[in-house]
């Protein structure tokens, strides 16, 4: 499956696929944000933690 998203990714010439997985640390912050908020906060701060950042 992995394969197939990296082969999607690649054919549609995509910068980046995000999600497909587990979803690291979301957990953390599930209380609070929607996985759709994680992502964007993921690629606007460039994955900073802690959750605390998060807000």
């Amino acid at each position: 499956m992995m394969q197939t998203m990296y082969e999607l990714v690649v054919h549609r010439r995509f910068e980046r696929l995000l999600g497909g997985g587990r979803i690291p640390l979301y957990h953390q912050v599930k209380d609070t944000m929607t996985k759709i908020s994680f992502f964007q906060h993921c690629v606007k701060y460039s994955l900073l933690f802690p959750p605390e950042s998060m807000s």
